[in-house]
């Protein structure tokens, strides 16, 4: 009895916590940490941010320019469909769109993967330059997504071919990597004397270089930090 008491408490005394706040003389670090190589010229970077309870996914194809995806099977099997996956791709007027999708069949004239009528992304793009094609999007966390969700992912045929089979197609489990809190600590100064006897200071130690691309993929612009509006496209 006392211990289902104490129990109780607990759990009170967390809901009235309220979530985990990061403290004032810190920030979260939510780059990409490590670059998963999911097939040949198919790589992978994530990230989440628990406190705002989204997540940030990277999927570059160095193959070629062609459509690009990945979801999640709502069947929880290692089969393409059926899935919610967002995909990017490029239109024959150049343009392109990033977009969450419902995926019925694998019907090869295209017609089981249509856009859904509620897009969640709260940032995304896709880019095409120099035989790369790089998808990169942001979407909040559910509950539908756990360890236990299977991953699939997928590149469509050369040059943004629409229909057809997949060029590449795989599936897989894994955990998200979270942001990293970094704490703004002012770093000591030690003053030295010179020669006239005014204190000088150490030099400042210069910052560590941001994290770039794999050298194997060519460094295409990054998501802007500011969520930017999804673009409207015809399926």
């Amino acid at each position: 009895m006392q211990s289902t008491t104490l129990s109780t408490l607990l759990r009170v005394l967390l809901l009235l916590a309220g979530p985990a706040v990061t403290p004032s003389n810190a920030f979260l670090d939510c780059s990409f940490q490590e670059t998963v190589q999911l097939q040949n010229d198919l790589f992978l970077d994530q990230i989440a941010n628990y406190e705002e309870g989204t997540f940030t996914m990277q999927l570059t194809y160095t193959g070629g320019e062609s459509w690009v995806g990945i979801g999640i099977n709502t069947d929880g099997k290692n089969k393409m469909t059926p899935a919610n996956a967002v995909i990017g791709r490029a239109f024959d007027d150049g343009t392109t769109s990033a977009l969450e999708y419902s995926m019925t069949s694998d019907n090869e004239d295209a017609s089981g993967v249509q856009p859904l009528s509620t897009q969640t992304l709260t940032a995304a793009r896709f880019l095409q330059a120099e035989g790369v094609s790089q998808l990169l999007f942001t979407k909040p966390l559910s509950d539908a997504i756990t360890e236990d969700s299977m991953w699939i992912y997928g590149v469509g045929l050369e040059d943004n071919q629409w229909q057809g089979k997949h060029k590449i197609d795989g599936s897989f489990r894994f955990s998200f990597t979270s942001c990293v809190e970094i704490r703004d600590t002012p770093s000591p100064t030690v003053a030295t004397a010179s020669p006239t006897g005014t204190p000088t200071k150490t030099p400042t130690k210069s910052p560590s270089p941001t994290q770039e691309i794999p050298p194997t993929i060519s460094p295409l612009p990054t998501l802007s930090p500011e969520p930017s509006a999804l673009p409207t496209t015809s399926p």
